[in-house]
């Protein structure tokens, strides 16, 4: 942060907590004097090298990276309007506009499908890693552009198609990752979570002992349940990304999914 703040940077807030700390907002006037905001991170060259490769809409744009007390940082855009789960913290729970969750479920997929495409997994989705360009309101949230966060773990699918490192956050995480095969289909299962998780209020799969949401994921055909009063439309969309791998559905698939089409 040193290296900024004797360019005429300040820094304006804490944006969230990353795998190696803070991430912070920092800022100055530009010669228009309009402020100049961006994020700044501890990461790795793997992060880096991650989202150069995927840069796209609905990914986190990197601006720059550099060497710094031998630890890699990286200058991000700022997402002004936190993450998706400082989002729904601020909601009650069940509370939230089913239109502003298919907003950003949709934009989150379309990420997805870039990343995919280009032969990448992020391997942990999660509401935490979902940015927003600008504070969602029920009424105005079509200005806001969604982005998918954190590429720390991140990473190439190899030509069998298959990863093998069980990695991410285990209430996202899908059932094949624990087993050590999965591919790109393990990140929609996160999508399902979340999309779960924003119309109900709380996780599919949630429990204080981290041992105990293993055993239910693994086993999830028999721990997975809707409200009862849960409308049909959106059971099904979350349906599609909450089955075994092979009757999964693909980011492009789920994304065409008639409850995405007003998104």
């Amino acid at each position: 942060v040193k290296r900024f703040m004797d360019k005429g940077w300040e820094e304006v807030s804490t944006l969230g907590r990353g795998a190696r700390g803070p991430v912070v907002c920092i800022r100055r006037k530009s010669g228009s004097g309009i402020d100049e905001k961006y994020a700044l991170k501890r990461s790795t060259n793997e992060e880096v090298q991650a989202l150069k490769a995927l840069a796209s809409r609905n990914v986190i744009a990197l601006e720059e990276a550099f060497m710094w007390s031998n630890q890699v940082l990286a200058r991000l855009e700022c997402m002004e309007g936190g993450s998706f789960r400082s989002y729904l913290r601020g909601k009650s729970p069940g509370k939230v506009s089913e239109d502003v969750v298919r907003y950003v479920i949709a934009q989150v997929l379309d990420g997805l499908q870039d990343i995919h495409r280009r032969g990448w997994m992020h391997r942990d989705v999660k509401a935490e890693n979902i940015g927003l360009s600008c504070e969602l309101s029920s009424w105005d949230y079509r200005n806001c552009t969604v982005k998918l966060l954190d590429f720390d773990v991140a990473a190439e699918i190899p030509r069998s198609g298959r990863l093998t490192e069980v990695i991410g956050t285990v209430e996202n995480m899908a059932p094949e990752v624990f087993q050590g095969t999965y591919g790109e289909l393990a990140d929609i299962w996160s999508v399902g979570v979340i999309t779960y998780e924003a119309l109900y209020g709380y996780r599919p799969f949630n429990d204080a002992n981290i041992d105990r949401v293993e055993e239910m994921v693994r086993n999830w055909q028999r721990y997975l349940l809707f409200p009862f009063d849960a409308a049909e439309l959106p059971t099904n969309f979350i349906r599609l990304m909450l089955a075994d791998p092979q009757d999964r559905s693909s980011a492009s698939s789920v994304r065409s999914h008639r409850w995405l089409r007003s998104a």
